[in-house]
């Protein structure tokens, strides 16, 4: 099992490598970079992708960002055998943080941001990448980017057709994009909406919300088709759903 983790003294991520059983670790390589946030295995099953974040925290306030004028964020490549380099790539807005990522079959990359800049200004969070090609922005009109509001939760891709979800927990919706496009197409509003997964046959993204709420999306109509609350849950921004 690979994890994201800080090392503080050093300001700097780390990729740990832990025993799946007991969460023992193993071994440990560079994030190259600060803030990696979120990583998934690519299809190749040796090319690890990070989502390294930038963002300087500190576990004394740990949401007080220390670098803003500074930070770096990048999609970086990192062979999980040896924690070698493969290939680093960046936004254009260097406080656009890249904080969540999904890979699909063919080693598309879907990326989803939050930004760090002014509050009034318009930036695109939803990204893709595949190879050696540069990160490309998503295509969806300046109302849409503006009602997301500046943040997303999570990333979820299909694995047989071309959608991907995006969560945004402080725009109150779920989004729809195509990867083979880059562009945007539809959404529902959830509140609070956070994880993404896809349920075990794959036909559905299961969406959670803060208020409880578990959503069944089905991925072809992109229309909710189940939904159930748990009270006492206060479900955040990731999500595994296991057969």
């Amino acid at each position: 099992m690979f994890t994201t983790e800080n090392d503080y003294e050093y300001a700097t991520g780390v990729i740990v490598v832990r025993d799946g059983r007991n969460l023992k670790a193993l071994d440990e390589f560079p994030a190259y970079g600060i803030g990696p946030h979120e990583v998934k295995m690519m299809p190749d099953g040796v090319t690890l992708a990070v989502a390294v974040g930038g963002i300087l925290t500190h576990p004394d306030d740990p949401r007080e960002n220390l670098n803003i004028e500074s930070m770096s964020p990048n999609l970086s490549y990192i062979d999980s055998h040896n924690g070698k380099l493969i290939g680093q790539y960046r936004v254009s807005d260097h406080q656009l943080s890249i904080r969540h990522i999904d890979v699909s079959l063919d080693g598309r990359v879907a990326i989803g941001m939050q930004y760090e800049g002014p509050a009034k200004k318009m930036a695109p969070l939803v990204a893709f990448h595949r190879g050696e090609d540069q990160i490309a922005t998503a295509k969806a009109d300046v109302e849409r980017y503006q009602s997301m509001n500046q943040y997303t939760g999570a990333v979820c891709s299909a694995l047989d057709n071309d959608v991907t979800a995006v969560s945004c927990p402080r725009g109150g919706q779920v989004t729809f994009w195509n990867r083979s496009t880059s562009e945007y197409m539809d959404a529902l509003l959830i509140p609070d909406t956070g994880g993404i997964a896809l349920s075990s046959d794959q036909r559905n993204f299961i969406v959670s919300s803060g208020n409880g709420s578990i959503y069944k999306i089905d991925i072809q109509s992109l229309s909710i088709v189940d939904q159930t609350r748990i009270q006492e849950a206060k479900w955040d921004n990731h999500m595994i759903a296991v057969s």
